[in-house]
């Protein structure tokens, strides 16, 4: 699915222009982004820690 040339224009920012619009988009697309790989981080600790660290595939 195409964007319009409206949609587009609306999601470009001019930082020079809007500079406090530009910060908070900044942010926002920051913090969702450590937020995903957080998540998947701590999926993969989970996985290698049942992996290397389950008690109970010692044969016990």
């Amino acid at each position: 699915m195409m964007a319009s040339e409206q949609e587009l224009e609306s999601r470009i920012i001019n930082p020079f222009l809007n500079p406090l619009e530009f910060w908070r988009r900044y942010l926002i697309n920051s913090v969702q982004t450590n937020r995903a790989f957080y998540e998947n981080a701590t999926k993969a600790t989970e996985y290698w820690f049942k992996a290397f660290w389950d008690p109970w595939k010692g044969g016990r």
